[in-house]
């Protein structure tokens, strides 16, 4: 371990370090799931209150840009907030960056819903991480941390309510949280 943190430590950020097996080799390779044990850096988590003084347009170039990203809104019908945008490029999945960052979230938010178009190939994931779950033609509406069997009603309509990202109009309580991991700069 003392040998790998040391290599870590003299090579770029971007780079990983896998203890596998030969037999299981190909598949560390030439797959998003690895087999072995893998070994990074890990990036930063930023976290920020307000989409104050944020530059959208350079926001979105950003996210691009970002092995992975967050942004949790407030909720405007509960208390319970809402994951706008939860992004992870596809070089970042195989790094284990979607996790970490869905861990991040979890331990900042007790309670969370969201919503994913249907067409969504992400959606298995969400499922595997969601609680509870809403569906109609267009959306996949998900949900963790929701005790009260009532709050489902208000937090589908909420979600349904809500603009596309980035599409903030003037009744849209603040943005809460804004979390990413690193990568740009």
């Amino acid at each position: 371990m003392n040998q790998i943190n040391h290599l870590l430590t003299e090579l770029p950020t971007e780079s990983s370090v896998v203890i596998t097996s030969a037999d299981t080799m190909l598949r560390e390779l030439f797959s998003h799931r690895g087999s072995g044990t893998f070994f990074r850096c890990t990036e930063a988590v930023h976290l920020y209150t307000s989409f104050a003084g944020i530059d959208l347009d350079r926001l979105r170039a950003l996210l691009h840009r970002y092995s992975g990203v967050a942004i949790i809104l407030k909720g405007q019908k509960t208390d319970v907030n809402y994951l706008c945008k939860f992004a992870v490029t596809d070089k970042a999945q195989g790094q284990g960056i979607g996790e970490l960052l869905w861990d991040t979230v979890r331990q900042a938010e007790p309670s969370l819903f969201w919503r994913s178009k249907n067409s969504n190939p992400i959606n298995t994931w969400y499922f595997k991480k969601c609680e509870g779950s809403w569906n109609n033609p267009t959306w996949n509406i998900f949900w963790y941390g929701v005790q009260d069997p009532t709050l489902s009603s208000v937090i589908i309509s909420e979600a349904l309510s809500r603009p596309d990202t980035f599409e903030v109009d003037g009744g849209e309580k603040p943005q809460r949280e804004l979390m990413g991991t690193g990568g740009g700069k």
